[in-house]
């Protein structure tokens, strides 16, 4: 007698194709995701890093030019930079590519961006050249901007990651006044 009706224990070779299928599609999708959220993530901390650095470069320049800054009255010698700030706060050179100015001191103070290194740098009263950026990023452009007063000057500043894998570009501008009047 042959049974009409037999159990199934196993599964078909279909069935097996299927359920492969299903379950690789499945992995597929949270592999995409995983990898998607990894890359955000990356992008996020290199961002956060470019703003960190460029932050503390700028800070400086900007503490020191709103709080330590000196108004150059005749007769001295007001000569800083490639001009005269005479009765001025800030003078910048003819391309606005660096920033002069009379420090507390009675040091002029330059500020610019140095093309070969892509740093910025700074120079009080013709000593040690110092570099205010750090080697984690470039500088890709730095301008200034003096109003006709020269008591008020615009940064502006464009800056990138030295490693390649994330290339995303902040560009950052303020203004500053001169805080300390002597007058």
């Amino acid at each position: 007698m042959i049974k009409a009706w037999q159990s199934q224990l196993g599964l078909t070779f279909v069935e097996v194709v299927i359920a492969v299928g299903m379950f690789s599609g499945l992995i597929l999708a949270t592999t995409r995701v995983f990898v998607k959220t990894t890359d955000i993530q990356m992008r996020t901390v290199n961002e956060h890093d470019l703003q960190a650095d460029l932050k503390y470069g700028l800070g400086v320049l900007l503490y020191e030019a709103e709080k330590d800054i000196s108004k150059c009255v005749a007769p001295d010698d007001c000569s800083c930079g490639n001009g005269d700030l005479t009765d001025k706060f800030y003078g910048i050179n003819a391309g606005g590519t660096a920033l002069y100015f009379f420090n507390t001191s009675g040091l002029c103070v330059a500020y610019y961006l140095d093309n070969n290194s892509d740093k910025i740098m700074v120079q009080r009263g013709g000593g040690a050249v110092e570099t205010l950026t750090s080697e984690k990023i470039n500088i890709t452009a730095l301008n200034f901007v003096v109003n006709n007063n020269a008591d008020r000057f615009t940064v502006m500043a464009k800056a990138q990651k030295t490693d390649q894998t994330y290339q995303h570009q902040l560009l950052l501008q303020t203004s500053i006044t001169a805080t300390n009047y002597e007058d």
